[in-house]
C-alpha cells in the first residue's frame, strides 16, 4: 500500500484526535471510517491499529479503522510528508504521542512534574485545526 495514498485518503476522510476527559486523562489517535472495508483491512494490515464496524444513522453499515501509541507515530512518520490538508494535525498529534511515550505510566503517584499547559495547548490548537 502507498503511504502517499493513504495520506490522500487521511486528508479526505481521516480524523486526528488529541481529546481531554473531565477527569483530566488525556490521549490521541487517528481514525478512519468508510463504507468500503478492504481499503481499511489493507489499511490496518500495513500500519496497525483496530478495524471495527458501526451503524451509521441511516443504519448503514461503516467500518472504522482506529490506531495511536507507537503504531500511530510509526504511520505519522511514513504518512506525513505526503499529506496536505491535515498535514499539521498529524505532526501535532505525533508531537503529543511522543510525548506521552516518554511520561511514566503514573505520573502523579511518582510526583514528577507534568508540563500541563503545554498538553492544554495542544489539546485547544487540535481543535483550532479542525475549524480552519
Amino acid at each position: 500500500m502507498l503511504n502517499s495514498y493513504i495520506a490522500g485518503l487521511l486528508d479526505g476522510e481521516g480524523c486526528f484526535g488529541l481529546y481531554k476527559t473531565s477527569k483530566g486523562s488525556i490521549w490521541g489517535d487517528i481514525s478512519i471510517g468508510v463504507t468500503f472495508k478492504p481499503i481499511l483491512f489493507d489499511t490496518q494490515n500495513e500500519y496497525g491499529g483496530i478495524l471495527y464496524e458501526t451503524k451509521a444513522g441511516t443504519n448503514k453499515i461503516v467500518w472504522r479503522w482506529k490506531i495511536s501509541g507507537i503504531e500511530a507515530i510509526n504511520m505519522i512518520e511514513r504518512v506525513a510528508p505526503h499529506m496536505h490538508e491535515k498535514y499539521r494535525q498529524a505532526v501535532l498529534l505525533k508531537d503529543f504521542l511522543c510525548w506521552r511515550a516518554e511520561q511514566p505510566r503514573w505520573d502523579h503517584h511518582n510526583n514528577i512534574k507534568t508540563d500541563w499547559e503545554s498538553v492544554d495547548w495542544m489539546v485547544k490548537e487540535m481543535k483550532r485545526l479542525k475549524r480552519e
